[in-house]
């Protein structure tokens, strides 16, 4: 599946746990810092769920690539 480059600002890992509390991973070149703040965590969460609004399916992906490369082949 595709996300639109436009919808996301920032690379995030956000892992959810049956019995543990949520927890933030954010990549930089050289390491991973890991947010555990409840309400930072819901800011990420908020974005995941955004994302997952926008993501384009399976078929639809499948669709937008076929279009552009069409269109790049003229």
């Amino acid at each position: 599946m595709l996300v639109p480059t436009s919808c996301s600002k920032a690379e995030f890992q956000l892992f959810e746990f049956p019995v543990a509390v949520p927890l933030v991973a954010l990549d930089s070149l050289l390491s991973v810092m890991f947010v555990v703040d409840a309400a930072e965590v819901a800011g990420y969460t908020r974005a995941a769920a955004s994302l997952r609004a926008t993501v384009l399916s399976g078929r639809e992906s499948l669709r937008l690539i076929r279009r552009r490369l069409s269109e790049m082949e003229g």
